[in-house]
């Protein structure tokens, strides 16, 4: 009698640890206020850098949010509110991946490199929502490549992509979502619908000389499962090294969408699906108070805004761009001091959070602006990390007197890793 009543308990106990949260290795899910221009963009995880669109447009209509509800949608996939709209005058855009080799991709990435994949060991999944909004043979495409410019999708170097690639795609008068490798398209049995979302899902198998393809489109099964059978498999005689992620939304404004871009470990994390656990990364803001003033200026930067998905308690770390991190209370406030023509000095009030920074300054006739950087790391209690930077210039005035300001909106497009923060 007590064998019947302990293993039921024990089954019961077991049974309640279920399946371990999904923690992405990079993700976004272009959760961004509605209609602003992508260039500079900087939430999710896994990222060295923020969105740069190329030649740095920012021009509306374009590449932009686009927060229509269920804008794209795959069965009970998992998704944020909002999705990226493009193209824009023939342009593309992308984002550098965190390939420092103690950074989320630290497994793939080989002695003395920096690219994800030449450890030849490792299997890495990855996945992307896209959907053509135009009836023609403009291309809509994601991809992974090697180059450290991350909107160069045409480059050269190796590259695997997933999408509509135009008339390589085309066949018997249908359109058909492909996967390229490098130059070399290859059109998978699933048609393109016009208005109607593709979930594409990719297996990167990294070994001794070798990588193995394989792709999903619209899989049958999603969320805590075994992947089923994938529609596209090759082995490729090549080590692929990967640091970039780039997308073409078509020729011009409202062409096509993507969003839910995920790279992970496991299928069931990159196609989570609506019982699947899931550790989001939180939103890392930064307020700042005042935003402009006359040097000496002292700015109280804050982080109160900041937040968590999961609504986990966050902590957080700053770097002032003298090469050091210096972590305080969550939300406690820390004060920068610019003072002028000094010797450069550090004072921190670790119980309070507050420091002074004096660092010398002399700005001649016509020298430029002197930037000086801030940035926020908010970390979750699994380890899960979201960046925010914004910056104070010190202006040379004609009059040879200084001004300072702040850009507490990001709009500097400069973002850091950890590990850059750390070392920098």
């Amino acid at each position: 009698m007590r064998i019947q009543v302990l293993l039921p308990l024990l089954l019961l106990v077991l049974g309640s640890l279920g399946a371990q949260p999904c923690t992405f290795l990079a993700y976004d899910g272009f959760n961004y206020p509605d209609n602003t221009p992508l260039n500079n963009l900087s939430g999710g995880t896994g990222w060295s850098s923020p969105w740069d669109v190329q030649s740095g447009n920012a021009s509306l209509p374009g590449f932009q949010t686009f927060n229509t509800p269920n804008a794209l949608t795959f069965t009970d996939l998992q998704t944020q509110p909002g999705a990226i709209s493009g193209g824009n005058a023939y342009l593309t855009a992308g984002r550098r991946l965190n390939t420092d080799p103690n950074g989320p991709f630290s497994t793939f990435i080989g002695p003395g490199g920096q690219g994800i994949g030449n450890s030849q060991t490792g299997t890495l999944y990855c996945s992307v929502l896209l959907k053509k909004l135009e009836n023609n043979s403009e291309p809509v495409l994601f991809a992974l490549h090697n180059d450290n410019i991350s909107w160069y999708v045409n480059n050269p170097n190796p590259k695997i992509s997933l999408g509509y690639f135009g008339a390589s795609s085309d066949a018997g008068g249908n359109r058909y979502w492909s996967i390229q490798i490098n130059g070399t398209v290859y059109r998978t049995p699933v048609t393109v619908l016009t208005n109607r979302a593709v979930f594409m899902v990719l297996r990167l198998g990294f070994s001794n000389g070798s990588t193995q393809v394989d792709a999903w489109v619209n899989p049958t099964a999603i969320g805590d499962v075994a992947a089923p059978t994938p529609v596209f498999s090759q082995s490729i005689n090549s080590v692929y090294s990967i640091r970039s992620v780039g997308v073409y939304l078509g020729d011009n404004a409202g062409s096509g969408l993507v969003d839910e871009i995920r790279l992970a470990h496991t299928y069931a994390c990159v196609a989570p699906n609506a019982a699947s656990v899931v550790n989001l990364p939180p939103n890392a803001v930064v307020t700042a108070n005042p935003i402009t003033g006359q040097a000496p200026l002292t700015v109280t930067l804050q982080s109160t805004a900041s937040t968590d998905p999961e609504g986990s308690a966050l902590s957080y770390k700053w770097n002032f761009g003298d090469g050091l991190i210096r972590q305080f209370q969550a939300n406690q406030p820390v004060t920068w001091s610019l003072e002028g023509i000094d010797s450069a000095l550090v004072d921190i009030n670790a119980s309070t959070g507050s420091f002074s920074f004096r660092k010398p300054i002399s700005l001649s006739d016509g020298q430029a602006d002197l930037t000086l950087p801030f940035v926020l790391i908010a970390t979750d209690r699994r380890g899960n990390q979201c960046i925010e930077k914004l910056e104070l210039v010190v202006r040379n005035l004609a009059d040879a007197s200084m001004a300072a300001s702040v850009d507490p909106f990001d709009q500097d497009g400069i973002v850091e890793s950890v590990e850059d923060a750390a070392t920098n």
